[in-house]
């Protein structure tokens, strides 16, 4: 997963912060980063990010944020503001239409050096 392979990447000092919308998946992502060996440098928690936004405790903590969600514009303020200084935000979108949005709410929450990139 990516989250696996941004804990891979910023192990032993790093730390990675990811979130699932149902309890569930959170009890299933945990056991994968324990089995692969990856617990400590990852936290897992339950939270509807597109409804919620991101915990307040991680506002200008974060060197990226990474959004895969089907409404990534709804967290676009949330995200920019756990951005630390030179922070990097990635979102990942099958449709234009989403890319769209995200962009529009990105320029409306402030942010700079909008690049997107069709794979």
């Amino acid at each position: 997963s990516l989250t696996t392979a941004l804990a891979r990447a910023i192990a032993p000092s790093g730390h990675v912060h990811t979130f699932e919308h149902h309890q569930a998946r959170v009890e299933a992502a945990a056991a994968e980063f324990a089995t692969n060996g990856i617990a400590d440098v990852v936290t897992v928690m339950q939270r509807d990010i597109e409804g919620c936004g991101f915990p307040s405790s991680l506002h200008g903590t974060a060197d990226g944020v990474f959004l895969d969600l089907p409404a990534p514009w709804k967290a676009t303020a949330s995200a920019l503001a756990c951005l630390a200084p030179n922070g990097v935000f990635v979102s990942f979108s099958p449709c234009i239409e989403q890319v769209q949005k995200t962009c529009e709410a990105l320029h409306a929450a402030g942010g700079v050096k909008l690049k997107t990139f069709e794979c």
